[in-house]
């Protein structure tokens, strides 16, 4: 997957604000840090709503961006603690 300029911002900004709509790394960060998925964390499993938005994304490759989202959601996490930190 090759980074859009939104994706290589973000790499070293937990909550950069902007997205390219076509972009896969883009949308899997979009969801990483959206409700849909958070609720999906809360409640510790795959919801219906996180499951059908995932479909209607990915469409067959739902499972994979499954993983890239969670993969991102922890980078995202481990970014925002180094940045309360205040160390790079």
């Amino acid at each position: 997957m090759t980074d859009c300029d939104c994706c290589t911002s973000a790499k070293s900004a937990a909550d950069y604000p902007m997205y390219r709509a076509k972009c896969r790394g883009c949308l899997v960060r979009s969801i990483a840090t959206g409700p849909v998925f958070w609720q999906s964390e809360q409640d510790g499993k795959l919801t219906s709503a996180y499951r059908q938005a995932l479909e209607r994304v990915f469409l067959d490759d739902w499972k994979t961006a499954h993983a890239e989202i969670k993969a991102e959601a922890e980078r995202i996490r481990a970014l925002r603690a180094t940045e309360r930190r205040g160390t790079p």
